[in-house]
């Protein structure tokens, strides 16, 4: 989208003027495909570390990490209803938490602020 053309001058002396086109926007849904998954995710923004505890922790959830252009940065599984993920790497900006369970069934996604 943008302006459209514009003619300005007389007839002999016709001088063409171009508008400004708007940035490309992306939208990101974020679905959750199960609410009864019971979890606090602490503190965010994050700056060090991020906790994670798992109120009704079963084997075999998993979560992964995903910057802001959806690289995915870390996957690991769920061994206990406690989790801490050392975040003092990760650069200031926008990640995504994403739980799964079993044979990577989606079930809840976060989004996490990194700050300095």
């Amino acid at each position: 989208m943008g302006e459209m053309l514009i003619e300005t001058g007389t007839q002999s002396d016709h001088k063409f003027t171009q508008g400004f086109h708007q940035p490309i926007l992306k939208l990101t849904t974020i679905q959750d495909l199960q609410v009864d998954l019971l979890l606090e995710i602490y503190p965010n923004p994050a700056t060090e570390q991020l906790n994670i505890q798992l109120e009704n922790f079963e084997p075999g959830y998993s979560f992964q990490l995903y910057d802001a252009l959806g690289k995915l940065l870390l996957t690991e599984p769920l061994l206990s209803s406690n989790k801490v993920i050392p975040f003092n790497s990760y650069s200031t900006g926008l990640y995504f938490l994403v739980f799964t369970k079993g044979d990577n069934e989606k079930l809840k996604t976060f989004k996490i602020q990194k700050s300095h």
